[in-house]
């Protein structure tokens, strides 16, 4: 499941129905994408690039050495929410959630071996500047901390809907 965050944002999601497969003679598994004949998908079938197999390598040794099942699982879910599309139907918000959950941890459980954060944004921003990330960052940042605070973790007003650049960007923040 890991793999799906890394080239979500390159797949057509409208392209239905999906299927799998699984031959128990051979164990050999698969999927595929099922469509009729006259239906010609351009699917942007591009090259893999080592920066992105680097990428992909770092992430997933990551989970594979993570203790905690509950951050991993957290994270796969997101993962597994931004892979999901049914018409008029999004799942943005609980990708979104789910990234920033495992980022709050990260950020707070640790790096700086808190259990409580007293003034979240200021710290977590202060934490992140020492990894060296841009102002212009930290204001994307910010924009997702409001986000944050006004439609994923809290329902007060009426609830807007949260696009899938802000879930992805939300989860670039937690792969950093």
């Amino acid at each position: 499941a890991s793999t799906l965050g890394l080239f979500l944002e390159d797949r057509d999601q409208h392209l239905s129905p999906r299927y799998q497969y699984v031959n128990t003679e051979t164990n050999e598994s698969g999927s595929g994408l099922m469509a009729q004949d006259m239906i010609k998908a351009d699917l942007g079938v591009r090259d893999i690039t080592s920066a992105e197999v680097r990428e992909s390598l770092l992430l997933h040794g990551a989970l594979l050495h993570e203790k905690d099942d509950q951050l991993v699982s957290e994270y796969l879910k997101g993962l597994v929410h931004l892979s999901i599309n049914y018409p008029g139907v999004g799942f943005e918000k609980d990708a979104f959630a789910n990234f920033y959950r495992v980022f709050e941890h990260l950020i707070t459980g640790k790096l700086l071996k808190m259990t409580k954060l007293k003034n979240e944004y200021k710290q977590i921003s202060k934490t992140l500047q020492s990894f060296g990330l841009s102002a212009g960052s930290i204001d994307e940042f910010k924009k997702l901390y409001s986000i944050r605070g006004e439609q994923a973790m809290h329902a007060q007003r009426k609830p807007l809907p949260i696009d899938r650049e802000d879930a992805m960007k939300m989860k670039a923040f937690t792969d950093i």
